[in-house]
């Protein structure tokens, strides 16, 4: 239920060692969720994330397999911080996974790559 999962968000947004990470298909409702959670809970923003959206990071996983690391970040910034090693999508159980829940058909835009 939404009470229950109120009351467990509410144990790990209050441990500092926890960074919490939302997404959803395109950016908007995590961008505006992630927000709304620092407000309400009093949480520094810098322990609270949007991903741009599932969408967008479907891209980037490929773009990143693709394309020597040691180009990935932002060009702008010659100290941006530079994934490294292996990235993917995974379960909740941590299994690699290329299925990937959109909002509907109409936003399935995801990379050729995934389900």
């Amino acid at each position: 239920s939404l009470q229950a999962f109120e009351n467990d968000f509410h144990t790990l947004a209050t441990t500092e060692d926890t960074d919490i990470v939302f997404y959803c298909t395109i950016g908007y409702r995590s961008g505006m969720e992630a927000a709304r959670i620092c407000d309400e809970y009093n949480i520094d923003r810098g322990r609270v994330y949007s991903l741009d959206g599932i969408v967008p990071y479907t891209h980037a996983l490929k773009s990143h397999r693709s394309s020597d690391t040691s180009n990935v970040g932002c060009a702008s910034e010659s100290t941006a911080s530079k994934p490294s090693g292996e990235m993917n999508l995974i379960t909740p159980s941590g299994e690699k996974t290329k299925n990937v829940h959109t909002f509907g058909n109409e936003w399935n835009c995801v990379d050729m790559e995934f389900n």
